[in-house]
This record gives structure tokens, sequence and C-alpha cells, in this order.
């Protein structure tokens, strides 16, 4: 036996046919290869097929029960069912249209004895049980990321509250200085800023300081508006990396306030009564380290 058929080592399979004798052709065939330890069950007809389906759990269903039509309900009426196991209809010749009618079903497939040798038979069985833990693995990866992505929205929208809550206490901001196209370019220069390296956020930020500067902006505006952007590029979807957008953004907010900070300082307009509000921004980083 091959290494890839050591997949199929202690698999549950359930026979459902018409018929049930006292030693099966079928589990005989299935023993010829001695190191492959298999669970085989056969029982007669669809009503005792579904009884141990209820009662047992198998890895992968062999149906042929005739006629043919009788296999194609017992197979409809387990998908009805909630029966995810792989199911194939066994049959001894080729039918070219029942691989159709199978598979519209909800089976997995048919497999047709003539010129089926017993390596044949346990590949295709290897195959679909192969792909149907595949499938399960990943409806299962995709819950997981669906979870993971529902956590970090909470945890963002936790994070722009706290933020919000940090600068309320503060100061009471005016924010008289704040327009539409203000935040628009924010929301632009923050975007574009996300992917680039440290050392091109000044060429990008310097005309947005310039424009800060003219219109008096002050801190507690200036991160009025990085809130705003913020939240506008959590909520976009396809957002990949919240935690590598938290770590970006803040450094363009680090990089525009120090340069607010410097520019007024030097002209000595910080200790007048339109004095921007400086703000400790530790608590920031803190809390995007933690996302």
């Amino acid at each position: 036996m091959t290494h890839s058929l050591q997949f199929l080592q202690g698999l549950r399979i359930l026979h459902v046919t018409n018929r049930v004798s006292r030693e099966s052709w079928l589990e005989k065939v299935l023993l010829e290869v001695p190191e492959l330890k298999l669970q085989f069950r056969e029982v007669q007809g669809s009503f005792d097929g579904m009884k141990a389906l209820q009662t047992q759990a198998f890895d992968f269903i062999l149906v042929s029960i005739r006629p043919v039509e009788q296999s194609l309900d017992f197979i409809d009426g387990c998908r009805t069912g909630g029966v995810t196991a792989p199911m194939m209809i066994l049959g001894r010749k080729k039918d070219s249209n029942l691989l159709t009618q199978c598979c519209e079903r909800g089976g997995n497939g048919v497999i047709s004895l003539e010129g089926t040798t017993v390596s044949d038979l346990l590949w295709k069985i290897l195959l679909a049980v192969r792909e149907h833990r595949n499938s399960e693995q990943n409806i299962e990866l995709r819950g997981r990321l669906q979870q993971e992505a529902l956590r970090k929205s909470k945890e963002n929208e936790v994070f722009i509250e706290r933020q919000r809550k940090m600068l309320a206490e503060s100061a009471a901001p005016t924010l008289n200085g704040l327009t539409p196209y203000l935040e628009n370019q924010y929301l632009e220069l923050l975007k574009n800023c996300i992917p680039m390296t440290l050392e091109n956020y000044a060429d990008l930020a310097a005309p947005f300081v310039r424009e800060l500067l003219a219109k008096k902006i002050t801190a507690a505006e200036l991160f009025t508006m990085h809130l705003n952007a913020l939240e506008t590029i959590l909520r976009s979807p396809g957002r990949k990396s919240p935690h590598h957008l938290m770590n970006r953004a803040s450094l363009l907010l680090n990089r525009l306030t120090i340069s607010l900070l410097n520019h007024y300082q030097q002209s000595e307009i910080s200790h007048s009564p339109a004095t921007p509000l400086a703000f400790d921004f530790s608590d920031i980083a803190t809390d995007c380290d933690l996302l």
C-alpha cells in the first residue's frame, strides 16, 4: 500500500444496498489490502441506511440500491437531513447520465465496477474523503477568520471611542477650523501614507502641514480629524491588517503634531489664547500596541 492510502486508515465506510449477505463481497474486496484497516458496515435499503446514519458516524457512504432512482432519492434524503459525509453511487456498469444526476442530488460521484481495480476503488474513495475534509477545514477556517475580523472590528471601535473620550476630557475644542475639505485632505493623506515607508512621509506631509498652519489648526482639531479619518478607513471593506494601519496612522499623527508644535513654539504663539492643545500621545501608542 502506498503512503498516500494511509489516509484511509481507520476509515468508517457504510454500504447501503438492496440485499445484505452473510459475507459482503465489498468488504472482502476492501480487505484485500491487508495493512489497510477499515471499519465496514453494510445495511439493506434506505430505511436501515438512514437509521445507521442516525446512530453512528461514517466517513464515507457507498450506495448501490436498485433501481438507481432509489439510490438518488436516498442521497437526496440524506442531504436534506443534514448528512455531510461524501456519498457515491456504486454501480456495475457505466451510465452516461448517472454522474450528472448524482451530483445534482448532492452526491460526490459514481464508481463503476466495470474495469475498476481494488486500487482504483480505494483511490476514488480517498479523493472523495480528502476533498470533503479539505472543504470542512476551509469552512472552519473561514469561520475563524470571520470571528477574528469581528473581534478586531470591536477592538477598533473601542479604541476610537477611548480616544474620543480622552479628547473630550483633555479639552473642549471648538473645532472652528475644521472643514469638510480639510478633513477629506487628511483622509487622502492617511490613505497614501499607509503603504509608504517612514522616509516618504515628510514629502507628503509637508504641504498639508503648511495648510494646517495657514488655518491655525489646533492639536485638538488635528486629533479630531485623525480619529474621523481613521474610523472611516477601519470601516472600509477589505481592510486586512488593522494593526498595521493603526501603527502607520500613529506615525503620521505624531509627525504632524510635532511639526505643528515646533512651528508654534518657534513663532512664540504657544502662550497665546489660541495655543494649540498638546496631548500626551503615549496612551495612543499603548492602545495601538494592543491591536
